[in-house]
Order: structure tokens, then sequence, then C-alpha cells
């Protein structure tokens, strides 16, 4: 009886927080977008967005006080991780310019971290830190409900696939550029968290490397989005 509740609350849970991953995402795509408010026109705003949304559902979904003891024991690494990542970003992008042919296929696609400007790095950042702490509750929570680390990072790495499948409906084939790599991500986001003290700044930077090296490589070759 008592696992038949444990895998009823973990589900329960589970549900809940990609129900809520989903909204904060169909929100930003379906009503800040038309509104002019994204990477490119309202960077602060923007990540103000997905920054309250990230400390409001970690309080929603029980896990507030943990986060914050998490960031708050980490925040010096952090701090230097999202500096470089917004620097390097726009290091890159204002030393290394595309032609405007490509900015526009960027435009284009809906896919707008590759032009790399200071406004598209800082909203990336602020969309992957939503993701981190998103990701931080979810193992924070399930552990209490599943001790096991080696099945929760089994079935994180399951919850992380489904939950970027509909990637496909709003993104067209760009979206296995995503689906792909995060399946893979999702195991090693939970194994740093689950293993390590420094876990969050080292599953935070696997995020940003990734995204860095994808933007990298769609501004100079010859793949098209």
């Amino acid at each position: 009886m008592e696992i038949v509740q444990s895998r009823k609350k973990l589900l329960m849970f589970s549900f809940a927080w990609v129900l809520l991953w989903c909204l904060v995402f169909a929100i930003s795509d379906r009503v800040l977008k038309p509104q002019s408010i994204s990477y490119l026109n309202s960077p602060f705003l923007f990540s103000a967005y997905f920054l309250s949304c990230a400390f409001f559902y970690s309080g929603l979904l029980g896990a507030f006080q943990e986060v914050v003891r998490i960031v708050r024991k980490n925040s010096l690494p952090l701090l230097f991780l999202c500096l470089s990542f917004v620097l390097i970003t726009w290091g890159i992008g204002f030393y290394f310019p595309i032609s405007n042919e490509k900015i526009f296929e960027f435009i284009k696609s809906g896919f707008l971290y590759p032009h790399m400007t200071y406004a598209t790095g800082f909203s990336k950042l602020a969309d992957v830190l939503f993701q981190q702490l998103l990701i931080l509750v979810f193992h924070i929570r399930v552990q209490e409900i599943m001790g096991e680390k080696k099945k929760i990072i089994l079935f994180f790495g399951l919850v992380f696939f489904v939950l970027h499948v509909p990637l496909v409906v709003t993104m067209g084939t760009i979206a296995f550029l995503f689906i792909i790599p995060s399946t893979i991500a999702g195991f090693i986001f939970s194994f740093f968290i689950l293993k390590s003290d420094r876990g969050i700044f080292y599953s935070l930077a696997t995020h940003l490397f990734f995204y860095v090296v994808l933007g990298i490589t769609l501004r100079y070759s010859n793949w098209t989005i």
C-alpha cells in the first residue's frame, strides 16, 4: 500500500512539474512574444519573467527554502559562470560578426541565441536558469518520495525527454537539435545534482556550454534552421 501511495505521489508531482514548466514557456511564446517581449526587444523584462517564475514555482512546489540554501552555497561560482556566459556570448557576437542574411535566418526561425548579442545572452541565461532551478526543485522533491538515486536519474531522463517532445509542434524539425541532446543532458544534470554539493553549478555549466557550442556552430557553419 505504501509503495502504491509513493508511486501515486511521484506521478502527481511529476505531472504538476511538467505542467508548470510547459505553462511558463507557453505564456512566453503565445502571450509575451506577440507583445514584443522577447530575447531581442525586451531582454530584461523577458529575463525577469523567467526568474520570477522560477522562484515562484519553487515555492509553489514546496522547495523554496532548499533552493535558496543551495543557490547561496554556490553563489560565487554561479555568479562567475553567469557573467562569463553573457560576456562570452557578447564577445563572440561583437568581435566575430556574421552576415545580415544569417541574422535574418535566426530571427525567422525563432531561435535567437546564435545572434549572440548582450540581449540574447542575457535572455538565454535567464531561460536556462529557470530550467535549472526547476530541475533542482524536481530533485529536491522527488528525493523525498524516491530515495534511490539511480532510479531518480533514470526517471528524470525519461521525464526530460517527454518534456521536450512538444517542441516539434512549435519549432518544427529544428526541435531535434534540442530533443536529442536534452535526453542525454537529463541524465547528466540529474547525476550532477544528486552526486555533488556543487551539482547545480556543474549542471548549469553543462547547459550553458551546450548553447555556446550550438550557437557558434549555427553561426559559422552552413547549417540552416
